[in-house]
């Protein structure tokens, strides 16, 4: 394996002694069976775990984060590791290229007269900001940006699309705006025009309740309010805190969602943007959950108007729950 990349990256890595360099990565790949297998069957793959053992290698101080980042970087790695025991196995591996204790590895040291290497390390702090979920952000919303040729005219989706790109970079490297937090009252309103009304949401001044009468099988309690989000924001998490009441058992369904309907497809169905399940929770609850995706998350209130749900539905005399608040985080 090591003749076959050094062919492809002796102009690409620029490494000092090649040939030292990958006889320890194919020893310390040896030790690692499940990656030497998957760096054998794809020359890209072995040149971004040869590039990413340079790196490491080179660290003042190991962390999961700067290994995590290492795979996320790499298009190769990134898809790599959406195989856990796969992605497990490069954390070992990039651990013991730094550790340096398996026997028969040897990383030489920088020539003298060479810049301390150590001076890249001092850098690895920058990184903590760019979590690997962030760095996969950013690649989607770069890939999502249209491109424009000579002659197009230049749409609010080319500014918008960038501007979404550039807002996921700054949180990238710690340097995003302030965050917003939004709170509502759960004043939940009927969904359906039906009778009688005890199937709806008791609202009261700082809480909605599941009525007391929704005690048979098919009962369900579904109620929404429209919430108004500040344009262009992307929306990060949203937080539901309420109470379970009584002891008798979970409903087949209980969620709270935040959803968008396009103005001009009022007949189409709402997406869902962010879903918290909450059926099975204890006594007083706290639960949250983070957008679906960076593009349902931006909001955009030209397009879309903007609710959120409440749902409860009896299995046959289950408990009964309240919502005491809920808060949409944004920047």
């Amino acid at each position: 394996m090591a003749e076959k990349i050094k062919k492809i990256s002796e102009n690409n890595l620029k490494l000092e002694n090649v040939d030292e360099k990958f006889d320890v990565i194919d020893k310390l790949l040896a030790k690692f069976p499940l990656l030497s297998a998957a760096a054998k069957k794809s020359t890209a793959f072995a040149l971004a775990i040869a590039h990413a053992t340079e790196i490491i290698a080179k660290a003042a101080n190991y962390s999961d984060r700067l290994a995590s980042q290492l795979i996320a970087a790499n298009r190769q790695l990134t898809l790599a590791a959406q195989n856990p025991k796969l992605k497990a196995e490069m954390l070992k591996y990039f651990k013991a290229v730094f550790d340096q204790k398996l026997d028969t590895i040897f990383i030489p040291p920088p020539a003298v007269g060479d810049e301390p290497e150590i001076a890249e390390a001092e850098a690895e702090p920058e990184l903590e900001a760019a979590t690997p979920e962030i760095v996969l952000e950013i690649m989607t919303l770069l890939d999502g940006i249209p491109l424009a040729r000579r002659g197009d005219i230049i749409s609010s989706e080319h500014h918008n699309s960038l501007r979404r790109a550039v807002n996921a970079l700054a949180r990238g490297i710690g340097a995003s705006g302030e965050q917003t937090i939004l709170n509502f009252s759960p004043d939940f309103l009927p969904v359906n025009q039906r009778l009688p009304a005890q199937f709806d949401w008791t609202v009261t001044f700082n809480k909605a309740i599941v009525p007391t009468n929704a005690d048979t099988k098919d009962d369900n309690v579904k109620g929404a309010f429209t919430v108004q989000l500040p344009h262009n924001v992307n929306i990060q998490r949203m937080i539901v805190r309420g109470k379970r009441i009584g002891d008798e058992g979970n409903p087949s369904e209980f969620f709270v969602t935040l959803n968008r309907l396009a103005y001009d497809s009022p007949n189409a169905n709402p997406e869902v943007i962010v879903e918290i399940d909450l059926k099975t929770n204890v006594g007083p609850f706290k639960e949250s959950a983070n957008a679906k995706s960076a593009s349902l998350g931006s909001i955009d209130n030209t397009k879309f108007q903007y609710f959120i749900l409440g749902y409860w539905k009896n299995a046959g005399g289950s408990d009964r729950f309240e919502i005491n608040s809920i808060q949409i985080f944004c920047n």
